[in-house]
């Protein structure tokens, strides 16, 4: 059921279906392939066992390196617990998905599990409408004052904090 609400919810969202294309710009595909979930069952393991599973895939989530050019660009696991507890996994990044968004999406998706004949709600503003309308606001007079403010502004702005470097 979880995995029929997240595929129901990929196809209605485009931050779902985003890559880069070759030139490092986003795209939205318009059509992906079923996404299938990861399930490590762990129904026989003691509590420690279990803990210690958890932590290795949180760990290897804050490792992976996605690769923004091919989909999806993000990962849903579960873990399938003793007494009938499962432990959802997700690994997102900010690149396509911010908080507020996610927040939405963890809504959405929990009401699609409650309920799978739930209709989704149609977004009407959509990533193209936002990017047409981004590259039309670059080509106004307000745009061009704003650029041309902060260019000579710039060379009189302070450098940023030294930061430390972590080596290896």
């Amino acid at each position: 059921v979880l995995e029929d609400a997240l595929n129901r919810l990929i196809a209605e969202h485009e931050a779902l279906r985003m890559t880069l294309a070759d030139g490092g710009q986003m795209r939205v595909l318009d059509k992906v392939e079923h996404y299938t979930l990861h399930v490590a069952d762990l129904t026989h393991c003691d509590d420690d066992a279990c803990q210690h599973q958890l932590s290795l895939v949180r760990h290897s989530f804050e490792r992976a390196q996605m690769d923004f050019y091919r989909w999806p660009c993000f990962a849903v696991h579960v873990s399938r617990l003793p007494n009938q507890i499962d432990h959802v996994h997700f690994n997102w990044s900010p690149m396509f998905i911010d908080g507020r968004s996610v927040s939405r999406l963890f809504r959405e998706l929990s009401v699609l599990y409650a309920d799978p004949d739930t209709p989704c709600r149609h977004t009407a503003f959509s990533y193209a409408d936002y990017a047409q309308l981004r590259e039309r606001a670059r080509t106004t007079p307000a745009y061009a004052k704003a650029k041309s403010y902060w260019w000579q502004r710039l060379p009189q702005l302070p450098y940023g904090p030294e930061l430390p470097l972590s080596l290896g």
